[in-house]
């Protein structure tokens, strides 16, 4: 059999205590041991859950290997089995988690192992329309692929480690007897629809920055869904490496003390200065020069956690309060007020560009409510980015349904995606641009888990 690619092993990262220099040590022998022995193929990390902050990052694995690798099982990742296996946040779960390991360590990713771990999770239909969409979109977000575990179930099989643990016994796509399951047909369904075009790669909107002290994949993940429902296509950074240019900006649940690196939060603010959004949410972190950047000023501050809600532009929002700053404008227009008359969501010039300001950690605290992302907690962030949106040539002014531009020469591909289990309308917004040919799917209303590939004409602008 041909090898493709050379692994580091099976979650090894997952399978003791090591602090930041033993696990860079041990990956540095590894691969430099497999590129002496064999220095044409790739080397893949094979890890398990990776952090932004810890002894096995993202960005470490980043450096000694050439593909990174995600295995988002919902019920093994932190706050991805809080719904149902065909929830908006288990259906991006695989997606976010990917585009955030390519981000932060600037290789590409692999989704190496997905599944549901059988019938007693999610059924044949669920899961078959969970497969699809994660195949449709882990390709419009430039995964390096996508393989299913396993293959074959192995309820027949009598010794370790089928004999001592129900969970790995009936994973597969086919039956013992060979026989395929629905989830199987996917693959097919999936190449039928995509083999004809090299996808370009996709383009990002915004840059979510991620923060010392915070749960950076908790953060990362909500931060990722709302924008999907707003609109948008977010890129991640981290607050220890360069911070990418971008016209819009998201610091989002920032805790603690630490932050960021001074260097770092200054070439924000520049970037602000110069004609960027910035979007902030707080959980009573302390911001330097506060005032100058925000408009705003603190009276005092308490950790009394409490339920509070918010009205704007026809909005309503039920909110926790983890922490709350007691603040007052004075340049900020305030957008709204908590029950108490508290400004919670501001806007303030800052240079040429624009700060918004949430006083309460939205992200952090709706990865942690059951259906959170069903409320309208996502128009925060379309206020906050709405001139970022009247630019995009397409986005879906519905939430359940994610779109990725991808430009070739002088027209567009838009992937459009239903992460829902029901059928929805496409509500398909368009700026300076025409639909001018319809690939596969149907333009108007998108099935349960299905997609939709279209090619955009610019307008010309007089």
């Amino acid at each position: 059999a041909a090898v493709l690619a050379w692994d580091l092993g099976n979650e090894c990262n997952c399978m003791g205590e090591a602090v930041r220099e033993e696990a860079a040590h041990w990956t540095a022998m590894i691969t430099d041991a497999i590129r002496a022995c064999d220095p044409s193929r790739p080397i893949l990390s094979g890890m398990h859950s990776l952090t932004c902050q810890g002894p096995w990052s993202i960005a470490d694995q980043g450096m000694w290997n050439d593909i990174l690798t995600t295995h988002p099982y919902p019920c093994f990742v932190p706050h991805a089995s809080l719904e149902r296996n065909d929830s908006l946040r288990a259906l991006l779960h695989a997606t976010a988690e990917t585009v955030l390991y390519a981000n932060i360590s600037g290789k590409p990713c692999l989704v190496e192992e997905l599944g549901l771990l059988g019938p007693m999770r999610a059924n044949e239909d669920i899961t078959a329309g969970f497969l699809r969409v994660n195949l449709f979109s882990c390709w419009a977000h430039g995964a390096a692929g996508l393989l299913w575990w396993c293959a074959f179930d192995q309820s027949h099989l009598d010794f370790p480690p089928y004999s001592w643990n129900m969970c790995e016994r009936e994973l597969g796509m086919f039956l013992a007897d060979g026989q395929p399951r629905p989830l199987a047909r996917e693959f097919r369904y999936f190449c039928e629809k995509t083999a004809f075009l090299s996808l370009p790669p996709y383009e990002s909107n915004a840059v979510c920055i991620l923060t010392r002290e915070q749960d950076n994949w908790g953060v990362a993940y909500a931060a990722f869904i709302l924008a999907k429902q707003a609109g948008l296509t977010l890129a991640f950074a981290y607050c220890d490496q360069p911070l990418p240019k971008a016209s819009a900006y998201l610091l989002p649940s920032v805790t603690g003390n630490c932050v960021m690196e001074a260097v770092v939060y200054h070439r924000l603010m520049e970037h602000i200065r110069e004609g960027a959004v910035l979007l902030i949410t707080n959980n009573r972190a302390p911001l330097t020069e506060f005032t100058a950047l925000t408009g705003l000023t603190v009276e005092d501050g308490d950790e009394f956690q409490h339920n509070d809600s918010m009205d704007w532009d026809g909005h309503h929002l039920v909110f926790n309060y983890p922490k709350k700053l007691y603040i007052h404008s004075l340049e900020a227009d305030i957008l709204a007020k908590d029950s108490h008359g508290i400004p919670v969501f501001t806007r303030h010039r800052y240079g040429k560009g624009d700060v918004f300001y949430l006083n309460f950690p939205l992200e952090s605290s709706l990865i942690q409510q059951p259906e959170g992302f069903g409320t309208e907690a996502y128009h925060v962030y379309r206020t906050a980015f709405a001139k970022l949106l009247n630019t995009l040539a397409a986005f879906s002014a519905n939430p359940s349904i994610g779109v990725t531009l991808h430009r070739q020469h002088d027209f567009l591909y838009a992937v459009c995606i239903n992460y829902s289990a029901q059928s929805q309308d496409m509500k398909l917004i368009l700026n300076g641009a025409t639909i001018s040919r319809v690939l596969y799917g149907n333009p108007d209303r998108l099935p349960p888990f299905d997609s939709c590939l279209m090619e955009l004409k610019m307008l010309p602008i007089f």
